[in-house]
């Protein structure tokens, strides 16, 4: 499909992208107003390490990055919210909680963004604070139960070793101040408890050491969490978003009106321009037969610079080249159904002819319902067709024919209704009144009954071809397919496909129109009476 024929469907059907769209559009609306908010609420959480040094490293600043994104899963960790649940007793599970809890690590930062969602902006603050504070609190706790237990047990070690060290002193106090302090055994002992005070008091120093680096790692490496910015309470909701909801549901609806509109162009095989007669059923396209405001339906007689005179001017050239190298004579025109514009076609045919100067009679051949004698003023249906059938002179032809206000044209009308149209019509007779007239005129045009009865097959066959009325955007593909295999049956010459009440050829053609009208009007020859060229013709 070209992009010509979407534009079509989208002229054709534009109804259809008028209410999708707003359809659409109003259910999104009248769904989001039916949501309850849902609102959102965010604290923020500072990771900050202490260096080793005065300067940071890349790798000390990945690992705080790591860091931070690890603090971020422990965060939204079961503990967390068991406490955030009892800090705020909130009655809910720690499962429903963590569907509402998001902690996410700003990227290229040590910030934590804790996002807490909830029907009431007040509890998602709340949530979110609390939230922030719990796991602060934890962390540090942790932290601190980690790093005692090793300076505990270093503290132990240095009591141990300062209550020896007193035990040993006291000792050599106890040794020196005793009696026999100077014999050989005193000293020696002295020297011996001497011995291990000092070590005593070496490993005393070791401790002390050992302690105070301790005491320096851990508040080096020590890493701290605080709030930098606490949660408020929101304004408005997150969720719905109307005015984003409405639109998509706009789009949406445009993109469900494109699809309905190739739908319906598929399914819908309804011919609506002679060109659609020509791409489905291969038959010729002679025209477009526009719709017409005029009272009386001949356009091509009060309006002749219009769009619409134009329109059945190409119908004109259209007809008089359908059968290359062969001049048609006589052609019948006739339609599927009543209704469909075929005497509103052929009369305006008629006067589009005969302004071109040919001398047209014009036939009405519907003899059951004859319409033509009240198209044109002044005209009767006293005698016709009907009384040249039975067996026709000269002097009953031109008492016959009719001359209508347009020069060049004449009719000849139904006539008396008969009682067996078709037993009338179906006579060697009908070919005979056709030839007779061809011979008097430049072209015979028929106006034949629609092919819902048997009259208009019997008179395709008397005359050179046939053209084929049917009104656009009602008769179906098949329907015309079974109308164009019913005349192919009576050996009738099928012309193509004139459709009626198609659009006009647009107001391109309407531009020029003051312009011809008046180069018209100004090189114009005077008007003639209306007269009869047969009588002259028949007596040559």
């Amino acid at each position: 499909m070209t992009l010509t024929d979407v534009l079509k469907l989208a002229r054709r059907f534009w109804w259809v992208f008028v209410l999708c769209p707003l359809v659409a559009a109003g259910a999104a609306y009248l769904v989001s107003r039916a949501i309850t908010p849902v609102y959102r609420a965010r604290s923020i959480v500072v990771v900050e390490d202490q260096p080793s040094n005065n300067s940071s490293t890349y790798n000390d600043i990945l690992a705080a990055e790591r860091r931070a994104s690890t603090f971020s899963r422990l965060a939204e960790a079961r503990p967390v919210l068991i406490g955030v649940i009892a800090r705020l007793q909130l009655d809910t599970s720690p499962e429903q909680l963590a569907e509402h809890v998001t902690v996410a690590p700003a990227p290229a930062t040590q910030l934590l963004t804790v996002s807490v969602t909830d029907s009431d902006p007040a509890t998602s603050a709340a949530i979110a604070n609390a939230v922030a504070q719990e796991f602060i609190a934890q962390t540090t706790a942790q932290q601190r139960a980690s790093g005692g237990s090793g300076s505990a047990a270093l503290q132990a070690n240095v009591a141990t070793v300062t209550q020896n060290i007193d035990t040993a002193a006291a000792r050599i106090d106890e040794l020196r101040s005793s009696p026999n302090a100077g014999s050989a055994a005193a000293q020696a002992e002295i020297a011996g408890v001497q011995s291990q005070l000092n070590q005593l008091q070496t490993t005393y120093s070791t401790l002390l050491e050992t302690q105070q680096r301790m005491d320096l790692a851990e508040s080096q490496v020590r890493t701290q969490l605080r709030v930098a910015e606490d949660a408020v309470a929101p304004s408005s909701p997150i969720l719905p978003r109307v005015k984003r909801t409405v639109a998509l549901g706009g789009a949406l609806g445009v993109l469900l009106a494109g699809g309905l509109a190739l739908l319906f162009g598929f399914l819908d095989n309804t011919i609506k321009t002679a060109e659609d007669a020509r791409r489905l059923l291969g038959v010729r396209a002679l025209g477009n037969a526009p719709t017409l405001h005029s009272p009386v339906g001949l356009i091509a007689l009060s309006d002749p610079h219009s769009a619409s005179s134009e329109a059945y001017r190409a119908l004109r050239t259209n007809l008089q080249f359908a059968v290359p190298g062969r001049k048609l004579r006589s052609i019948a025109i006739t339609s599927l159904r009543p209704g469909e514009g075929k005497t509103t076609t052929i009369a305006n045919l008629a006067i589009a002819l005969a302004q071109s100067g040919q001398r047209v009679v014009l036939v009405d051949g519907d003899v059951r319902k004859p319409r033509l004698h009240r198209v044109f003023e002044g005209l009767s249906n006293r005698y016709g067709l009907t009384n040249l059938l039975p067996g026709m002179r000269d002097e009953q032809l031109s008492r016959a024919l009719q001359p209508t206000q347009i020069e060049n044209l004449t009719l000849l009308s139904a006539g008396p209704l008969p009682p067996n149209a078709a037993d009338l019509l179906n006579s060697d007779r009908l070919r005979q009144v056709v030839e007779l007239l061809e011979e008097v005129a430049d072209i015979v045009l028929l106006d034949a009954p629609p092919l819902a009865v048997s009259d208009a097959l019997l008179l395709a066959g008397a005359v050179d071809g046939v053209a084929l009325v049917t009104i656009g955007g009602t008769t179906r593909a098949h329907e015309l397919a079974h109308a164009i295999d019913d005349i192919g049956r009576t050996g009738a010459v099928l012309l193509g496909v004139i459709v009626h009440r198609a659009k006009s050829a647009g107001n391109s053609y309407g531009r020029y129109r003051e312009y011809y009208a008046a180069d018209t009007a100004e090189n114009a020859p005077p008007r003639r009476a209306p007269s009869s060229p047969f009588v002259a013709r028949r007596g040559e």
